[in-house]
């Protein structure tokens, strides 16, 4: 090896040390500020977990507590996943949101992983500031509500179940035991999350354009569409609309409010919750629109191999259709309720496809400062909204502690608002007999008590 030899390969395993240090940087932030400002106690929806933890404590839990719907999403996985950690924790919530770090971490490497194989079908050689890049979005902390709150794990496990199905589906060398595994991971991601239901469709488009062998390729499709069918049925026996939502026919009566509200969803990714919504939607529009020119651009340019890109394009338009459904269901509500950062898990897809297409434009050469700038652009916005979330981080916290301390004394009914917005609407005698069963099994803010 000559001496010029070993100083480029000291250069670069210098640069790699680096950027691997940079692609860690944001999750051990991300873990130190959960670790700082969590607050173990039931909030909002996790109350109406308690019925189902005093079946499982009185050995009556049945199917059917698992299978009922919770707004417009059966959440049969998460709740079992609950039910485990409660049981290993004494529901201690800190661990429902280590766990969905856990599964972000898995959203991160299978997004790495698909990079990776893509840049090898291209034969472009791997860049590892893209690493740092897809972690910068993963762990950032705008997406402080699903950080912050252990319930939101139905998000996480869906959009870990999709990615991870879409991944598996692209592969060109699909065989039959891989594609029971992405119906497996998408009927997990159904019964995660409403949206799970959309990747059925979004599967055999997948398939449809896959490089396998037109037999093998139909047997897929019509095996896929039969389980769609089958799982999507199943989910709207008995359904019924939550009578406190809007409407549904509300998206069709105000066309405008609904495309607003899509689009400001879809722009949450690189902002914060607390930006104002107007500044939102401009930026759900304008990501859009360059994702739908890289997007022709691409495959104009790589036209033998458009497959290939089918995985960005796949998850990008889950996270759009995530948005059309939510808005279908959720418009009424106005597009303060679009900025919602639990959103940012979905609609980050489509950021993440869209950055890679830059790096991908980047590579022809052509235009190649006008998207450097757009990527970095981006990329400053993410970096930016998740630092100003600590601020979102802390508030969190001090609106949280006091109602937690409430928990144990009952002096002041009020601050029991925080955690329970509801307190005013329902029955006293529950709210008194669900505070009692935690009490008498030690669970959540009362395990640490002595008898």
């Amino acid at each position: 090896m000559t001496e010029e030899t070993s100083g480029n390969s000291s250069v670069n395993r210098i640069k790699k040390s680096i950027l691997i240090l940079l692609s860690v940087l944001p999750l051990v932030f991300l873990v130190s500020r959960i670790h700082k400002y969590k607050v173990d106690v039931p909030y909002w929806d996790q109350w109406n977990f308690i019925p189902i933890l005093e079946k499982a404590h009185e050995k009556t839990l049945t199917f059917k507590d698992l299978w009922e719907p919770h707004n417009e999403h059966r959440i049969v996985f998460p709740r079992i996943i609950m039910l485990i950690l409660a049981d290993i924790s004494d529901w201690n919530i800190s661990y429902e949101l280590y766990f969905n770090v856990v599964l972000a971490f898995g959203v991160f490497l299978l997004l790495v992983y698909q990079i990776k194989t893509t840049l090898v079908s291209f034969k472009i050689s791997f860049s590892f500031w893209i690493i740092p890049v897809i972690s910068i979005i993963v762990f950032s902390l705008n997406q402080w509500e699903n950080w912050l709150w252990g319930w939101n794990i139905q998000v996480f496990l869906n959009v870990f179940s999709i990615v991870g199905a879409t991944v598996v589906l692209a592969n060109p060398n699909l065989s039959w035991w891989k594609f029971i595994l992405a119906v497996l991971l998408t009927i997990i991601g159904t019964y995660s999350y409403a949206s799970g239901i959309l990747f059925w469709p979004i599967g055999i488009i997948i398939l449809s354009l896959s490089p396998l062998s037109k037999a093998k390729k139909k047997l897929m499709v019509i095996s896929w569409g039969i389980m769609g069918i089958i799982c999507i049925y199943a989910y709207s026996l008995g359904y019924q609309a939550p009578p406190h939502h809007p409407p549904l026919a509300f998206f069709m009566e105000n066309p405008l409010k609904f495309i607003k509200y899509v689009l400001t969803y879809l722009g949450t990714t690189p902002l914060t919750s607390d930006v104002n919504p107007q500044l939102v939607f401009l930026t759900g529009l304008t990501g859009l629109i360059v994702f739908v020119i890289t997007s022709a651009m691409l495959l104009g340019y790589y036209k033998k191999k458009a497959t290939v890109l089918l995985p960005y394009l796949s998850l990008s338009a889950y996270a759009l259709a995530s948005a059309v459904l939510t808005g279908i269901g959720r418009a009424g509500f106005g597009e303060v309720q679009a900025v919602s950062s639990r959103y940012i898990a979905f609609g980050s897809l489509l950021w993440i496809s869209m950055l890679f297409f830059l790096f991908l434009l980047m590579k022809e050469k052509r235009n190649r400062y006008l998207f450097s700038a757009l990527a970095g652009m981006v990329i400053f916005l993410v970096i930016q909204s998740s630092l100003h979330s600590v601020v979102l981080f802390r508030e969190r916290q001090e609106r949280l502690l006091p109602a937690r301390q409430e928990l144990l004394l009952l002096k002041n009914r009020e601050l029991l608002k925080q955690i329970y917005p509801h307190l005013t609407n329902i029955d006293e005698e529950e709210f008194e007999r669900q505070l009692e069963f935690l009490k008498r099994h030690r669970l959540s803010v009362f395990r640490e008590q002595c008898p």
